[in-house]
């Protein structure tokens, strides 16, 4: 998978420069969970030399933490900790969708309210790629010129999009089933892209999920309200 260069550099980083908070003299490793630590990275230098670092129980300002091979045990601060102790996924690239602004042909969005849900479909016009009609899917035929502006802000939203972190709780925690929001996008090449969203806000993001990906992001909420306007904004 392709990585998330700056998550990588943060940890390689914080590594490089790794300073104690304190030192857990009294200590023996069960106490302080290096026995079975809840995480570890290691790091092989030029030369083949090679550095493991092991992260343990939580303490009141940060983690304890140990260098294999040393048997001093330190505590390191809650921010330090959080950098080291990534899991495999949180390195991989957070980029969600990739396509051409140009090539969609249309856009459905649709908002679940309790049982029931509102919907609009915006449609590019064949002859003239800047006109896009709007309908409810209930009468296609009812065609009428759509607000251009916000939907084209929301697909340059939508081809930008980007996680912040993906998500360790499941989809039923995060509401993503049924999801309060799907947006649909069809392409001229047929390829059609599918987003569904929570309604759980949590660390001030919703989880979304992209057809075909089995990964569960979590989105900035601010990144997310650039497109998910309530349907009639966009008609």
């Amino acid at each position: 998978a392709k990585l998330d260069q700056a998550a990588l550099q943060n940890t390689l980083s914080t590594l490089s420069s790794l300073s104690a908070h304190g030192f857990a003299d009294k200590l023996d490793a069960v106490k302080a969970g290096l026995d079975k630590p809840q995480g570890a990275i290691t790091v092989t230098l030029e030369g083949g030399k090679s550095l493991k670092v092991e992260l343990g129980s939580k303490t009141k300002t940060g983690r304890y933490l140990r260098i294999v091979g040393n048997k001093q045990i330190f505590e390191v601060q809650t921010y330090t900790a959080k950098a080291l102790l990534k899991r495999p996924i949180d390195l991989k690239d957070k980029s969600m969708l990739s396509f051409d602004k140009a090539k969609v042909r249309s856009f459905t969005l649709t908002k679940r309210v309790a049982a029931a849900s509102d919907s609009v479909v915006l449609t590019r016009d064949a002859k003239d790629s800047k006109v896009w009609f709007g309908a409810a899917p209930q009468s296609p035929k009812k065609r009428k010129v759509a607000s251009t502006k916000k939907l084209e802000e929301a697909l340059d939203a939508l081809s930008k999009l980007k996680a912040d972190h993906f998500a360790q709780a499941p989809a039923e925690a995060l509401g993503i089933t049924p999801a309060s929001w799907t947006v649909t996008l069809d392409l001229d090449d047929g390829k059609k892209l599918l987003l569904t969203v929570g309604d759980k806000v949590k660390e001030q993001c919703k989880a979304v999920q992209v057809a075909g990906n089995p990964d569960l992001f979590m989105v900035r909420k601010y990144a997310l309200d650039r497109i998910l306007l309530e349907p009639k904004n966009y008609k």
